[in-house]
């Protein structure tokens, strides 16, 4: 299986190291099972040297960089329509990036922490389903993350 995986930074720096040593663990997971992985990265709009960061960590890596810069404001965990918009021409620009050969694509934030073993259980969904999305709960599992972003019948969870 050929996996794409994408992931968009902004003032991250602090992420890049720890987010490297889990992609690491990840294509050596693939390469185990004679898959391969390629990174999409996205940065804008960083000032504390995240672009810097990701490139001189990229090495080794068959890899996409791409800059971003928007302009526009850090909404934290906000719900707003601007933010949205703004993620969405990221993504956009990651997915151009996806090679037309890729079997899946992974899209996981430079902040969340995961386990190879999670995502190779994720891409092995793909072979019953067309779209896999988990949960993502706090660290100790007792709560959900994602409750800004997610809904049910149009509700927040």
């Amino acid at each position: 299986m050929r996996v794409a995986l994408t992931s968009l930074f902004r003032n991250a720096s602090e992420l890049v190291e720890s987010y490297f040593v889990r992609v690491a663990a990840l294509r050596e997971a693939l390469e185990e099972r004679s898959d391969s992985l390629q990174l999409i990265l996205v940065e804008g709009d960083s000032i504390d040297g995240t672009l810097n960061r990701i490139v001189a960590r990229v090495g080794g890596y068959t890899a996409d960089v791409l800059q971003m810069n928007h302009g526009g404001p850090v909404y934290g965990g906000s719900i707003d329509p601007e933010r949205f918009h703004q993620l969405s021409r990221c993504l956009d620009a990651a997915l151009g990036r996806v090679p037309d050969a890729a079997d899946a694509w992974l899209f996981v934030e430079c902040d969340l922490l995961w386990t190879p073993a999670t995502l190779l259980k994720l891409l092995d969904d793909l072979n019953d389903v067309d779209a896999v999305l988990p949960m993502v709960y706090g660290r100790d599992r007792t709560w959900f993350y994602d409750t800004w972003a997610f809904r049910k019948d149009g509700q927040h969870f």
